[in-house]
């Protein structure tokens, strides 16, 4: 995915995004996303832009405060040695969240 974070401008929108998204979805329907891990900013051809900086614990909570039930969460971190230029992040997750009821 990635599109959430580093379209947005603050945590609030993301919140309310997903509100948004939970609105959308029908009933006993699916939401599946990959998000960069404490991630404040990155490149593409050496120009910065800033993202919204969200750990797994911020994504769970606000999937929730949304409507949605979690239904897998994986988290893996980036070995240091990993790590480039081209962002900050610590890493990624993965979460699969679902809509229940309208």
């Amino acid at each position: 995915n990635f599109c959430l974070e580093t379209s947005l401008p603050s945590k609030d929108s993301y919140e309310a995004v997903l509100i948004e998204i939970f609105n959308m979805l029908k009933p006993k329907g699916f939401l599946v996303m990959l998000f960069s891990l404490e991630c404040s900013w990155y490149t593409v051809n050496g120009t910065k832009f800033s993202c919204v900086y969200l750990r797994t614990g911020d994504m769970v909570d606000a999937l929730k405060q949304a409507g949605f039930i979690m239904r897998s969460v994986e988290s893996r971190e980036k070995p240091l040695s990993g790590r480039n230029i081209c962002n900050d992040t610590t890493g990624q997750a993965f979460i699969v969240a679902q809509k229940l009821t309208d």
